[in-house]
């Protein structure tokens, strides 16, 4: 058999991935390289779309937007909107080599995990009245009923 792929071996500083977010064919080379990157870092680190335009030599503000937005439509990010301690928005992105963020997919334990998540980093009351304001919200516009004979 010939070999087409050599691999060196690793005994430090590598990061093991699952094959399917490797392979899968919803998302664009960027988004899958973008989720690598993430997935490659401690579990307790943070980043600002800043940081990662720095490290590609060619990914621009655009780029990372709607890379996040590929990968946050796939589930395999979701993200918050949060005030920091100057006022500004800021945003928090939970990342998971699976695509468990999709609404669909997330089951009951999960969204008490990320409810924690949110809770420990926005505080409670923050985290409840976000919650109280949604389940409460109304559709701005009434939705078109339409009756046929």
């Amino acid at each position: 058999m010939q070999r087409y792929i050599f691999r060196n071996k690793v005994e430090e500083n590598f990061t093991v991935l699952r094959n399917s977010c490797i392979r899968d064919k919803k998302l664009t080379w960027e988004a899958r390289g973008v989720l690598h990157y993430l997935l490659s870092m401690p579990e307790d680190w943070q980043t600002s779309k800043a940081d990662l335009i720095a490290q590609s030599p060619s990914a621009g503000d655009k780029v990372i937007s709607r890379v996040f937005k590929e990968l946050e439509t796939a589930g395999y990010i979701f993200r918050k909107k949060k005030r920091d301690k100057k006022g500004r928005w800021t945003w928090i992105t939970f990342v998971c080599d699976l695509p468990a963020f999709r609404e669909e997919l997330m089951d009951e334990e999960m969204r008490k995990q990320i409810d924690e998540e949110m809770a420990a980093i926005l505080g409670p009351e923050i985290l409840a009245r976000t919650k109280a304001i949604k389940e409460n919200a109304k559709p701005l516009v009434k939705p078109v009923v339409w009756h046929f004979l």
